[in-house]
């Protein structure tokens, strides 16, 4: 039996996924969706990158520390499907840079705003894809 939640800490997520999203979104898809919703503001950034890996099997530090599972898809085919719908979608924006070696980098994810409620979040993408290089 589940000993109940520690006391809340945060992290913002938009109503609409709630109120518009929530009944229509495949449980991959939300889960995919919600472990964005996580890894980025709940580090108080609009983007990040994040691998296939921390998707599928969460993040542990160097030090030996879980920081989460990942999102609870275990196969690779439907995390990929999952996020492709969400981009196909707009609910999501993917972006994948290269190295001087044309090898790629991790894929920055974030969620897509409206022009008035966030502000030029490719912005912060192009950032975090500078700061690998």
């Amino acid at each position: 039996m589940f000993p109940g939640f520690a006391k809340p800490s945060y992290t913002p997520v938009p109503d609409e996924i709630f109120d518009h999203l929530l009944g229509t979104l495949t449980h991959n898809e939300l889960r995919a969706l919600l472990y964005i919703c996580r890894r980025t503001f709940g580090f108080g950034k609009s983007a990040d990158a994040i691998s296939f890996n921390q998707f599928l099997k969460g993040i542990v530090t160097q030090e030996g520390h879980r920081l989460d599972s990942g999102c609870g898809i275990t196969n690779a085919t439907r995390l990929s499907a999952a996020l492709k719908s969400l981009v196909a979608s707009g609910y999501i924006a993917a972006s994948k840079g290269r190295d001087d070696r044309g090898e790629n980098y991790t894929t920055v994810y974030e969620l897509r705003f409206r022009e008035d409620a966030w502000g030029a979040t490719l912005l912060e993408m192009e950032k975090i894809l500078k700061k690998k290089k």
